[in-house]
């Protein structure tokens, strides 16, 4: 679900299987946030009257985000069908097409199937999708330093609070320890779904450290250009 802040000028749109359910919750809680259109919805299909400044989004590691999807669509099955998710489901869906086309109880399988369906990476591509209009990317691998990073530049008072709150939704250990896979087909995967030359805004990099104020363990305030129409996106260098 997009969270939006409205006292903090942010909007979170939840990118499945990037750690959004983690941050959705730290957004409700510490910056107020209110859930906003349908679960998994892009900026764009939002379509916001007047669009926050801050408009965020988390980017996984591509092999690591078919991982963990796939963990989590085979701890769904309560009985012998061999993909359960929403082969009836919601059209919408940022995952739906992956779900029809590529679902196999084997990790294996569903990898193959993904490469052969999404020839230029479905994850690359829905990151771009999710990307187009937002201006701030936060790390899966690096998230609850982004988050706190996140909070201190928006204004939140307190942003430490985030260092010790508890993981959402973690699918269980026995499923996620399932999802392997021969060393050519990982490094096939990496070759063709990737994030290489993709520009995101991450906030490490897009935040411009004082060096004075990292010296006495503090981060910098400062400001990146949002002038941009975030209605046009930005480029990030999506096309191959």
């Amino acid at each position: 679900m997009a969270i939006l802040c409205r006292d903090y000028d942010l909007l979170f749109t939840h990118i499945p299987k990037t750690g959004g359910c983690f941050l959705e919750a730290a957004l409700v809680e510490h910056l107020n946030g209110v859930k906003v259109g349908d679960r998994h919805m892009s900026f764009r299909r939002l379509q916001l009257e007047n669009p926050p400044t801050h408009r965020v989004f988390v980017v996984r590691e591509p092999l690591d985000w078919y991982r963990s999807y796939w963990a989590y669509a085979r701890s769904q099955v309560h009985h012998r069908a061999a993909w359960p998710i929403w082969d009836r489901g919601d059209g919408s869906h940022p995952t739906h097409m992956l779900d029809k086309t590529c679902g196999n109880p084997h990790f294996e399988k569903f990898l193959t199937n993904a490469l052969r369906e999404f020839p230029e990476g479905f994850v690359r591509s829905m990151y771009c999708s999710f990307s187009n209009g937002c201006n701030i990317a936060l790390r899966t691998s690096n998230l609850i330093s982004d988050l706190e990073l996140l909070f201190r530049h928006v204004g939140f008072k307190y942003p430490e609070k985030v260092r010790g709150r508890e993981r959402v939704n973690v699918t269980a250990s026995r499923w996620t320890e399932l999802a392997v896979a021969p060393d050519e087909l990982v490094q096939q995967a990496r070759k063709i779904d990737n994030l290489e030359g993709l520009r995101f805004p991450y906030i490490t990099e897009r935040l411009c450290p004082d060096p004075v104020q990292l010296g006495r363990g503090g981060h910098s305030h400062a400001q990146w250009s949002t002038s941009a129409d975030p209605a046009a996106g930005e480029h990030i260098g999506c096309a191959r």
